[in-house]
């Protein structure tokens, strides 16, 4: 995918274009599944170097204690974690290595949508308590952090998208993009994929153990992938966290609080205290009580201008 990632083919690629990065001062390093085993570790070493989160899928060509323990600091959408509790993880494991030769020449992104095709559900469908088990309290330990994005899951396993109520979020939108979104929508079917729906279900149900175990999460929606809403979308991750187990407070810390621990800038945001930028939602109704709460806002708060509910709705119309 060109628009969103480097293809390296060798480390001294790799090392050549991600210094080019860090050159032009990159927040964190994002690893994708296609890499292998040197190459993740020549870019968490790299990471390491340049004292950077290195956050990212698993690499397909690996399994997912090795990545933590290679200092992979946060996972993104559990990608792959299935594939290393199964009961026959490393048969699993030994088969794509063999599919990641690519003697049929698939583009990247064909090859690992086949993969995924082969391995996901027979990995869901034959979870091992005990590697289950094992995996996450190795997450817990070296502390690499969770953002799930459960709520894109379930919008691309339902086709929520396909709503009316849904498609009027977009009268927000440029009018350019409102009419690419619609005509995109108009496209795709009305079939429902089971697998897909089992997939999130199994996420969703993941996030409590993970919890309960110690292990850190960080709310992050991957809009507009799947055409998530741009800011709505983050309560919607943020209540879905909640219903996977986490408390409600624990659910806001997971987009407020826990970032700023994550990146070490608790003493610049991420609490209400003297001195913290002040870029603050003001509701109308007690989240703790209930989640959805999130979205009864009153007033914001951002750069220093407040901004009430009269003005907010203006902004809307327009």
């Amino acid at each position: 995918f060109p628009p969103l990632s480097i293809q390296n083919v060798t480390e001294k690629d790799l090392y050549k274009k991600v210094n080019l990065l860090i050159d032009q001062n990159v927040n964190f390093l994002k690893a994708y599944e296609m890499l292998t085993p040197n190459q993740f570790q020549a870019l968490s070493n790299i990471a390491k170097e340049n004292n950077l989160k290195l956050t990212g899928h698993v690499p397909l060509s690996m399994d997912v204690i090795s990545a933590s323990n290679m200092g992979l600091n946060s996972m993104e959408h559990f990608r792959n974690f299935e594939l290393s509790v199964s009961k026959d993880s490393k048969e699993l494991l030994r088969k794509r290595k063999r599919l990641l030769k690519n003697l049929q020449n698939f583009s990247g992104a064909k090859l690992r949508s086949s993969i995924h095709s082969l391995q996901r559900m027979d990995a869901i469908n034959n979870i091992d308590s005990v590697k289950l088990n094992q995996v996450i309290d190795v997450l817990a330990k070296n502390q690499t952090w969770q953002i799930p994005t459960l709520f894109l899951y379930r919008t691309f396993a339902n086709k929520t998208f396909k709503l009316n109520s849904w498609m009027e979020n977009f009268n927000s939108f440029p009018s350019d993009v409102r009419s690419d979104w619609i005509n995109k929508i108009s496209k795709i079917d009305d079939k429902i994929n089971k697998d897909r729906q089992a997939y999130s279900n199994w996420a969703l149900g993941i996030v409590n153990l993970m919890n309960n175990k110690g292990v850190q999460f960080m709310a992050g929606t991957d809009a507009p992938i799947f055409f998530l809403i741009p800011g709505l979308s983050l309560h919607d991750e943020v209540a879905m966290l909640s219903e996977g187990g986490l408390s409600n407070l624990e659910a806001i810390k997971s987009a407020t609080y826990n970032p700023s621990k994550y990146f070490g800038m608790e003493k610049e945001l991420g609490s209400i205290k003297p001195g913290q930028i002040a870029d603050l939602l003001i509701l109308k109704k007690n989240p703790l009580e209930n989640i959805s709460n999130t979205k009864e806002i009153e007033a914001v708060i951002k750069n220093g201008n407040f901004m009430n509910r009269k003005y907010l709705d203006s902004l809307l119309k327009k």
